[in-house]
């Protein structure tokens, strides 16, 4: 029987203390509606730009659902430093290359699947070469969004501080 008074008592004094119940209640939701922004991207359609490739692997690549525009190399290039576009594939020494400005895993490996599924469809055997503007080849999803990460902890930890 005390024990349920005690505990009575505290779930009173829980709920007239305004700012626990915030803490409880508005900063995790807070936090994690803030993470969404953050990650969440599931509508995303990527877009390539494609330059000296034969007309049959961009209409494959098209209808893999990714944005084609066909450019030079140099405009290209220009457009995927200019964030304009995700990527640029192109064919060089009868080779295909993926150029990308770095590495976001997202981003990265849509295109990637789309263009591999598209020259898969047209020849098994076919392989195509990925480049970086900036960054490498083995970086992590966490390389991509840390940085943002720190603000949040930052900011969480402020707030639990503050409280």
């Amino acid at each position: 029987m005390k024990t349920l008074n005690i505990a009575r008592r505290i779930i009173r004094q829980i709920f007239n203390d305004k700012r626990s119940l915030a803490l409880f209640l508005i900063a995790p939701g807070a936090i994690f509606t803030v993470v969404l922004f953050l990650v969440g991207d599931s509508g995303y359609q990527p877009s390539v730009a494609a330059a000296n490739v034969q007309p049959v692997i961009v209409e494959k690549i098209e209808a893999q659902g990714v944005t084609v525009k066909t450019v030079t190399l140099d405009e290209g290039k220009q457009l995927v430093e200019d964030e304009q576009t995700d990527a640029l594939i192109y064919s060089e020494n009868g080779g295909l290359t993926l150029l990308f400005r770095s590495y976001d895993a997202t981003k990265t490996g849509l295109v990637q699947k789309s263009v591999a599924d598209a020259l898969r469809s047209l020849s098994p055997g076919a392989s195509m070469q990925t480049e970086y503007l900036y960054g490498e080849t083995g970086s992590s999803t966490f390389d991509s969004i840390g940085y943002a990460m720190l603000g949040v902890i930052a900011f969480f930890v402020t707030f639990i501080i503050a409280g």
